[in-house]
Formats: C-alpha cells, sequence, structure tokens
C-alpha cells in the first residue's frame, strides 16, 4: 500500500469521527432545548418548534404586581392594569369588597406572577384581560372558590367557564366568603353599584340577552352594560361610545 492509499483511508476515517462527534452534539443540543422549553411553563410539554409561550397562552415571565386595584383587578410593574377574566369581586361599595381585594393583596401584591391569555388581549379600558397564575395557584379560580368573587360570562374568553361556574357552586354550597356574609350575591341575586350607578338585578335577570327595553333608565342600563363585561355582548351602546341606551330617561 502506498502512502496516498494511507493518507486517503486516515482522511475518511477522521472525517467519519468528525460526523459522528457532529451529530452528537446536535442531538445533545436539541434534548437540552427541549427540556428548558418543558420546563419552563406549567403547560408541558410544549412542541419542540415552540419558543414563543403565547402560542399557548401563557407569558412565561414572572411579572411583579405592584399595587392592587379591587377584588379583581391590578397593576404590573410595566405600569399595565391587568384585569382578571372568567370572574367578578364585589365593587368597591359593595358588600365584601374590602375582604375580597386584602385578599388578592395578600396573594399577589409585590410577587411575580404569571399571565395566561384567552382570546381577548385587552377590554375598552385598555386592560389587558388575563388568568392569573401564582406559581401553581390558579387565582381566578382561587378567588371565586374561596367566595371572594364570583363567576361571569366573559365572552369571547370562556376557556375556565364550567371550571369557575362549578367553584362558585362549591363555595355557595360551604357559605363561604361572601356567600356567608352578604344578604345577595352571585349570578341570580346580585346588587352592585358604582358612584352615580346603582342596579339591583332581579332573579335571573344577568342571564340571557338583554335589550335597552328591559331597563327602565339610563342609570340601570349603564350599571348593567359596564358590569357584563368587554365588547358590549348586549348590544347596549350602538355606537361605541362608552354609554349604553342613551334614549332612556
Amino acid at each position: 500500500m502506498n502512502i496516498r492509499k494511507v493518507l486517503a483511508i486516515g482522511s475518511i476515517f477522521i472525517l467519519g469521527i468528525l460526523a459522528g462527534l457532529l451529530f452528537a452534539r446536535s442531538q445533545f443540543s436539541k434534548r437540552a432545548t427541549n427540556k428548558i422549553l418543558s420546563e419552563s411553563s406549567i403547560f408541558s410539554p410544549l412542541p419542540a418548534a415552540t419558543v414563543n409561550p403565547s402560542v399557548i397562552g401563557l407569558e412565561s415571565a414572572n411579572l411583579k404586581v405592584t399595587k392592587i386595584i379591587d377584588g379583581d383587578t391590578f397593576v404590573l410593574e410595566s405600569g399595565e392594569t391587568v384585569r382578571l377574566i372568567g370572574i367578578d369581586a364585589p365593587e368597591r361599595t359593595d358588600c365584601f369588597s374590602s375582604e375580597a381585594t386584602e385578599e388578592i393583596a395578600r396573594l399577589i401584591l409585590n410577587k411575580g406572577v404569571k399571565l395566561e391569555k384567552d382570546i381577548s388581549e385587552t377590554d375598552r379600558y385598555q386592560r389587558l384581560l388575563r388568568y392569573v397564575w401564582l406559581d401553581e395557584i390558579f387565582i381566578n379560580d382561587y378567588l371565586v372558590r374561596g367566595g371572594f368573587a364570583t363567576a361571569s360570562d366573559w365572552l369571547p374568553d370562556s376557556k375556565f367557564k364550567e371550571q369557575f361556574r362549578k367553584a362558585e357552586v362549591e363555595a355557595k354550597e360551604n357559605n363561604r366568603g361572601l356567600w356567608s356574609t352578604c344578604e345577595s350575591g352571585g349570578p341570580d341575586s346580585q346588587s352592585y353599584s358604582k358612584p352615580g350607578l346603582e342596579y339591583v338585578d332581579k332573579p335571573g335577570l344577568m342571564g340571557g340577552d338583554k335589550d335597552c327595553s328591559d331597563f327602565k333608565t339610563h342609570t340601570e342600563a349603564q350599571a348593567f352594560f359596564e358590569k357584563a363585561g368587554p365588547f358590549d355582548p348586549h348590544k347596549l351602546d350602538h355606537d361605541n361610545d362608552g354609554i349604553a341606551c342613551e334614549s332612556l330617561p
């Protein structure tokens, strides 16, 4: 065997070793990447090609809560306001409002939370509409289950609608929170108010489609309109100026 053949065989052998090493390295890197992706979210495993958590709705970074507005609304360190969707906590002048506000503050104030998007990005007040997680605690569900809030339809954001309804039934059956303290509460018999707006719901009125003929005054319609959630699901604001049933007295 001459020197040229020896060199050729040696070159082929070395190239084979290098190719094997490169293949092994790529497989190790792929496994490591998949491991990081699966551990970065409570929704695991993620698809190998997915690097943007928004694909599944979860914003993976911990976002610090710096201010509590009320029992279902808070402000992030970035200055953005977040409204918990699928639930309603008592308004500031309602029964059990201070307890609901204190509880959400105890849970998340000055802590990092994860946000999960459903369909909508923001409401008409430019608040982020989100489900909220503190480690393994699903805050929206926790507040309803503990009687600090009630389940509420937030169409088209209905991913956890049935879960929240079941949580509300559990809270009501066990007389938790507002269900044991307030004279009325929940979807079938609500009373709530805002400065200048007062509305007392008749049993069952929150359910089903409504129009302006269901209300006696503009004040009553406006209170219902603001309580019903984003996107004006009952079409009470025909010109989209934030004022419902302008023809009513």
